[in-house]
């Protein structure tokens, strides 16, 4: 990698072709030793000037059509970033070798640039891979990265507000409270109302870094190219033939290259450059969880494209934490972005530890939305999918999640060795590919409860036979991820991101967007023919009490019940909902003759009916819902809401009473209109009053018996 830096560097040096043109060095300037002067004033405009003849690529998207001839006129400046790069690079992995200073590791990532610190970032989440010595280290980058000067910062902000700073501020911190890789934040408090604000300020250098190390990068893998298409050549001319793998593999992947991977991530960077876009992410990403009622974000208070000022947020980072509150909020961060990951779309890609606090009234709050991701609902359905059948262990359906989502290509290709060519092979494709996913994930450490463990999986295990890639727009979902699995690991060692993920997933199953998610959920409720797929039914609610129970190495049960629960709360809170139009399709055309037939005439069916008479004598007596899910008290109690959540759950549970209503109406009509119904009503509704009766009253005995607890008074003196 170093080799391939440094030649595009020497090129850029003795090329007589450009003129060179000087810019600024993108270095951090030293903090004043008093109060500027004019003349200090002067040069911050100066500087910042010199560094604005960057911002005429904000608008380009970093198009390589554009920044490359901006470059062609700069070779100087992209060959002294080159040369930067590679010379901290060495330098720091020679100094942690030797010190294993973690603040001068952190103070070297953070020269390098908002790339860097984001990666470092990263990389302060996963011990797994960096060890536990440099991801403590990593740690600062999160919320204290190197400042650049503040009166440089109180230059821009007075730029961006467009008049002098006190007209705003009646305070302002004289140094920054927290240091983001593409700015600062300052603490102030509003002059015309006094109330506490957040104020960021970008880093006037972050555009200039972000394209010279777009175009580094574009460079470096343009030379590995040629390196690759020139051994091939030579390869042949020397007589060695043809190494028809490498052609093969360029042909078959088509875009599926680093090329693409390097524009999709500098362009995710590119939007955190726009404040304006933030402040709207913020707004977006709070109204699409108001239903969840334990998730906000900082309302926002005044943006500009290099300044964003919102509300002081009276809360706590993960480090300031007990156990106990760390978990809860951890646990809230993950529903949240697993929601968004399967039904909202809208997910936040970066949230580290400081990115996150828990409120002071218990709620979970996200900080900066500079990077976010945007899913289509093919790939929501594939990861929901993808969730439930991991879970399961239903590797079949797992391949075909890995297909929809877009890590395996399809047609599905396979090589039997790495000197063979990609091919369709009809004796190799999804059943073949699912013997070798179980077979991988149950050999990878945490291949069934940790989403890291997808990259060794398919990286090392399934990439050198099949032709599995990572989409660009599946990188920050990833990051996401992965990063919210290093921190609740901290907490909780056997924390399953997955089985934390399930109930969303199930919810987004059974509210299918798409095509094939429609005809994928009808088909597991219901036959082609409308009729109750039956083996599903007794699966959903009678076997978790006939399998054995579970066991240290025996895990399943425990998995099945936890996902029936989630299937069963799913379509209650989805008759109500929405989201719930396909669901509601498909219990309207239930044969709900048929279906009564077999609970009257089936030994299953006696004991469906059985359950569900105990389930409503325990709602009586246990406060629980009459389908057996936990009152919407209890479910209230356990963490925060909020007004506008409470307002969507009463409206749902509104619209669910009127939905039952219609429904029951309907199959009661339909079972009335033949002998066969009307027969099959009258079993299954006496056999359901006789089980109610007997349970009833064996309860009322059983409660009698139990004697009662005594009461001790506590002890005095």
């Amino acid at each position: 990698i170093v080799s391939l830096l440094f030649l595009p560097t020497v090129l850029c040096l003795v090329s007589p072709s450009s003129p060179i043109k000087e810019i600024p060095r993108i270095v951090l300037p030293d903090p004043p030793q008093q109060h500027a002067s004019g003349r200090e004033v002067d040069h911050h405009a100066a500087q910042i000037e010199q560094w604005n003849e960057f911002d005429t690529l904000r608008s380009s998207k970093l198009d390589a059509s554009i920044v490359g001839p901006f470059f062609q006129k700069r070779p100087k400046a992209l060959a002294q970033r080159m040369g930067f790069v590679i010379k901290s690079l060495l330098d720091i992995r020679t100094n942690w070798e030797e010190t294993h200073d973690g603040a001068q590791l952190c103070e070297s990532v953070s020269k390098l640039g908002p790339v860097a610190v984001k990666i470092g970032q990263t990389l302060s989440q996963r011990p797994d891979l960096v060890g536990n010595p440099a991801s403590e280290a990593l740690l600062t980058l999160q919320t204290d990265n190197l400042p650049f000067d503040n009166e440089l910062a109180k230059q821009i902000l007075q730029n961006e507000l467009g008049k002098p700073i006190d007209e705003v501020f009646s305070e302002i911190t004289e140094d920054p409270i927290a240091c983001a890789s593409l700015g600062q934040v300052y603490k102030a408090k509003m002059k015309e109302d006094g109330r506490e604000v957040a104020v960021k300020v970008q880093r006037p250098d972050g555009m200039a870094i972000l394209a010279l190390d777009t175009q580094c990068f574009r460079i470096a893998f343009s030379i590995k190219r040629w390196l690759q298409r020139t051994s091939v050549r030579i390869n042949y001319l020397v007589g060695n033939g043809f190494d028809a793998t490498q052609a093969t593999e360029a042909a078959v992947r088509g875009q599926q290259d680093i090329g693409s991977v390097i524009d999709r991530v500098a362009r995710d960077v590119l939007n955190e450059l726009d404040y304006r876009l933030e402040a709207q992410n913020n707004r977006d990403f709070k109204a699409s969880l108001d239903f969840l009622g334990f998730v906000t974000t900082p309302n926002v208070v005044l943006a500009t494209e290099r300044v964003l000022i919102t509300d002081w947020i009276r809360g706590r980072h993960l480090k300031d934490l007990s156990d106990e509150e760390g978990l809860a909020m951890t646990r809230m961060a993950v529903e949240a972005c697993t929601a968004s990951l399967v039904l909202t779309g809208f997910v936040h890609a970066d949230p580290h530890e400081g990115n996150l606090m828990l409120h002071d009234d218990g709620r979970v709050v996200f900080l900066d939305f500079g990077l976010m991701s945007d899913v289509e609902q093919s790939v929501m359905e594939g990861f929901a999918r993808g969730i439930q059948a991991l879970l399961s262990e239903d590797w079949r359906s797992l391949a075909e999640a890995f297909v929809d989502v877009g890590f395996v290509t399809e047609p599905i290709m396979h090589r039997s060795s790495l000197n063979d060519t990609w091919s369709q092979d009809p004796n190799f494709g999804l059943p073949e590919l699912a013997i070798e996913l179980e077979d991988a994930m149950s050999r990878t450490t945490g291949g069934t409860s940790r989403f890291g463990a997808l990259a060794p999986v398919l990286n090392k295990e399934i990439s050198p036979r099949w032709l599995v890639w990572t989409p660009p727009f599946i990188l920050l979902l990833i990051r996401t991820f992965v990063t919210l699995e290093g921190i609740a690991a901290k907490i909780d060692p056997e924390f399953n991101i997955y089985t934390m993920a399930m109930p969303w997933a199930v919810r987004r199953s059974l509210s299918p967007a798409t095509t094939k998610g429609i005809e994928t959920m009808r088909s597991a409720l219901l036959t082609p023919d409308n009729r109750i797929q039956w083996s599903r039914l007794i699966e959903l609610t009678l076997k978790n009490q006939k399998d054995a129970p579970e066991t240290a190495t025996n895990k399943a049960p425990a998995k099945d019940q936890a996902k029936n629960e989630a299937m069963q709360d799913a379509v209650v809170s989805l008759l109500g909902s929405s989201d719930g139009r396909v669901l509601r399709k498909a219990l309207r055309d239930l044969d709900s003759v048929d279906l009564l037939t077999k609970l009257s005439s089936t030994q299953e069916g006696k004991d469906i009916v059985k359950k569900a008479a105990n389930a409503a004598i325990n709602a009586r007596t246990n406060g629980k819902n009459s389908d057996g899910t936990k009152s919407e008290a209890e479910q209230l109690s356990r963490r925060p809401t909020s007004e506008t959540s409470l307002q969507i759950r009463q409206r749902s549970q509104r619209w669910k009473r009127k939905v039952a209503k219609v429904l029951f109406a309907t199959h009661i009509r339909r079972q009335l209109a033949s002998w066969k119904g009307i027969k099959a009503l009258f079993r299954v509704s006496s056999r359901f009053l006789r089980y109610f009766c007997v349970s009833f009253v064996l309860k009322l005995m059983s409660s009698k018996k139990e004697p009662k607890e005594e009461t001790v008074a506590p002890a005095t003196g």
